[in-house]
């Protein structure tokens, strides 16, 4: 009996797979410290291919330097995977637009 709830959970993300499309990037920052400590510069050694991810994953590994890294050694470099995934529904704008302009138009009229 003790094996039921990891195969419940298994049955349950298998079944919500068809829920919704995951787009996953990878970018790779690169975060320069100067001689006492402090970040000085980011390059980007593996880009996603997209300039606006690429720009959003250098911005967190930056906002996200000081807490992941208390006490950075001076002149270093550290190396910072970012990965950003996008999960979106299924149900395209067109088909969601319509589903709203029929749901204002029952309101509009007072049906349910």
């Amino acid at each position: 009996m003790k094996f039921v709830f990891p195969i419940l959970v298994a049955a349950l993300a298998l079944s919500l797979q068809g829920c919704s499309a995951k787009d996953s990037t990878l970018t790779v920052v690169m975060l320069h410290t100067d001689a006492k400590g402090k970040l000085a510069s980011t390059t980007i050694a593996k880009s996603s291919g997209d300039m606006d991810k690429d720009a959003y994953a250098v911005n967190l590994a930056k906002n996200y330097f000081k807490s992941k890294v208390p006490q950075p050694q001076a002149s270093h470099t550290y190396r910072q995977p970012v990965e950003i995934s996008e999960v979106r529904p299924l149900i395209t704008t067109k088909e969601k637009s319509a589903a709203d302009t029929k749901e204002k138009t029952k309101s509009a009229s007072g049906t349910k």
